[in-house]
């Protein structure tokens, strides 16, 4: 062979080397593109998988995504789901999805092609089962970490050898199912706690009534009692009567506290805004904390100007606020401790403070003294009492009327100070004429708060003596199932002058009235037999024209029971224990409304 022969045979050998490189090179563009497009695919699927999932809220709503489009994404034609309730427990199948799997089997005790040994297989060897032709059965373990929550079994549309790329489809939607399925569970698990909780909120609220209502009922003739007492006996027991009306009065204020903290948690309190005097407010307030200030010979100093200080607020809800702060204040100071109340503006708002020379706060309880049942530590007697209420009351009350309370303390034995901000009345051309703290004439006294009740507890009586000498006897019908709360209310009655007669349910007291005729009814509505509402409607029917005036005597109060009684036609709403002051007053109108004209 020639040196020419040899050259051209190398070329062509070298050419065929070059042709079959490119072949290969051109093979493995070639499945490099496939695999790109499969994982592309593979890829595609998997986000639209996920998509689904992540608007799946309820396990529900993941089983749907399951039947639909994770049986579309790894193309099986139906699916079947299976979940433990605790790891290591049995599975309950979601859905009757496996009744209809594998009815094209003819050996359904197969374990490999029955679904529900499948499912259990999968979810206790903690393994994926594949199919072996001509099964069509797919199942896969759930799992989160070694945490195994169920099992899933998917049917293939044919028999078919899965790719190592068709099986990592599977693990993969299986995983993402397995975390749609583990936050849809937490999802109901959080919605089941918090409609218990809710059912438990509500359970409380409405024992909180009950119980306020049961506790005022026992409370009422007590007090009555008392007020009797006082009337009959003057001196005798003077302080025996005494402390046992200071005790009654704070079981009233324990039962208004659990009553008002249920309301405002539940957001039914009320509020009647219109613009009052700051004094005002603050006159109400002293007369509510008088007795516990009193009881501990505190010296009270108030500095609040008369007029000029006009606020928009609900006078008795905001003077209920004060008042709580005076009576922490009265229970924090040693006997004998000063108490004070002063005001001062700031810009579109005023500061009401009430400052004691008190324990004091020490700073981990300073930011804590506002929430529900805190208190400062007290000895073992808890001879200061209380529930740890009044503050939060005081705090969510200035809430809802758009102010805010705060408090500080220099420490322990330093005292403390709360300041109520609430926003002035009227528009700003008006306030920029209020007079400052400065220029204000304050009323300010310095006296114990004995001294402030009983001035206002004399001239109480002075008004009362003078209302009674101008009222005739009236007419009244007490009826209340309440044998001593009846029997007490009469006989305070009959003190003043009134003829009254008593029944303890509706019959009785439908079958005296023809012969009494009362000019004022006091019915109490949780009567037996027939409640209060039906026995007013039958007396206002059986007395025609002549009918007298309604009060309703009830141990509710809320605005829902108020609302009620001014619906079905009573003309007032006492509360139990019933304040005689005010049953006095309605008795005076009563005898107008019958007299000759």
């Amino acid at each position: 062979m020639t040196s020419v022969d040899a050259d051209l045979t190398r070329e062509v050998e070298k050419s065929r080397e070059l042709e079959l490189e490119r072949a290969r090179l051109l093979e493995a563009e070639h499945e490099a593109a496939a695999r790109a497009a499969a994982a592309h695919e593979h890829l595609g699927r998997l986000q639209r998988v996920t998509s689904a999932l992540s608007e799946a809220v309820a396990v529900f709503d993941v089983c749907g995504v399951l039947h639909a489009d994770i049986a579309d994404a790894v193309g099986a034609r139906r699916t079947c789901l299976a979940l433990a309730r605790e790891e290591g427990r049995p599975l309950s199948l979601i859905g009757d999805g496996v009744q209809a799997i594998g009815t094209e089997s003819s050996d359904r005790a197969d374990e490999r092609t029955d679904p529900t040994l499948l499912l259990e297989a999968a979810y206790a060897g903690g393994t994926a089962l594949w199919p072996r032709p001509p099964s069509l059965l797919v199942a896969l373990p759930l799992a989160l970490g070694s945490r195994r929550i169920g099992a899933v079994l998917f049917e293939l549309h044919q028999p078919r050898e899965l790719t190592p790329a068709d099986r990592a489809l599977f693990e993969d939607v299986t995983r993402q199912l397995a975390l749609a399925l583990d936050r849809a569970r937490m999802y109901e698990l959080a919605n089941q706690e918090r409609a218990r909780a809710e059912e438990a909120n509500q359970a409380k609220d409405e024992f909180l009534a009950m119980l306020g209502h049961e506790l005022r009922n026992p409370l009422a003739p007590m007090l009555t009692a008392i007020t009797l007492m006082r009337s009959r006996l003057g001196e005798v027991a003077l302080k025996e009567r005494s402390i046992i009306e200071r005790q009654l009065n704070h079981m009233v204020r324990l039962v208004d506290d659990l009553l008002d903290i249920s309301r405002i948690t539940r957001g039914s309190l009320k509020l009647s805004r219109k613009p009052v005097e700051l004094y005002e407010v603050v006159r109400r307030a002293v007369e509510m904390a008088s007795p516990m200030l009193d009881e501990r010979g505190h010296q009270l100093t108030v500095s609040v100007p008369r007029a000029g200080v006009r606020v928009e607020v609900d006078t008795y809800r905001i003077a209920q606020a004060v008042a709580h702060l005076l009576m922490n204040a009265a229970k924090y100071t040693p006997n004998g401790g000063c108490v004070e109340v002063s005001a001062a503006l700031r810009g579109s708002e005023v500061v009401l403070s009430v400052l004691d020379d008190g324990i004091g706060l020490d700073s981990t309880l300073l930011g804590r003294v506002f929430e529900p049942f805190v208190q400062r530590q007290q000895a073992l007697d808890r001879s200061k009492g209380g529930l740890g209420l009044g503050l939060t009351i005081a705090r969510r009350l200035v809430e809802l009327h758009g102010g805010q309370v705060t408090a500080s303390s220099p420490g322990v034995g330093g005292g403390s100070t709360f300041n109520i901000e609430l926003s002035l009345a009227g528009p700003p051309s008006e306030r920029s004429a209020l007079p400052g703290p400065r220029d204000c004439t304050p009323i300010s006294w310095s006296c114990p708060a004995s001294e402030a009740r009983s001035t206002v507890s004399q001239a109480q009586a002075e008004s009362a003596a003078h209302a009674s000498s101008l009222t005739r006897g009236v007419r009244v019908l007490v009826v209340d199932d309440n044998v001593d709360a009846a029997e007490m209310l009469g006989e305070a009655l009959r003190i003043s002058g009134h003829v009254v007669c008593i029944a303890h349910d509706g019959p009785t007291a439908l079958s005296l009235v023809d012969d009494f005729r009362p000019e004022l009814a006091l019915l109490d509505i949780g009567l037996p037999v027939m409640d209060g509402f039906d026995l007013a409607k039958r007396l206002r029917a059986r007395l025609n024209g002549d009918a007298p005036m309604f009060v309703a005597v009830t141990g509710y109060g809320q605005p829902a029971d108020r609302a009620r009684t001014k619906q079905v036609g009573f003309d007032e709403h006492l509360v139990k224990p019933v304040d005689l002051a005010r049953l006095n007053a309605i008795v005076r109108r009563a005898a107008r409304r019958s007299a000759p004209s």
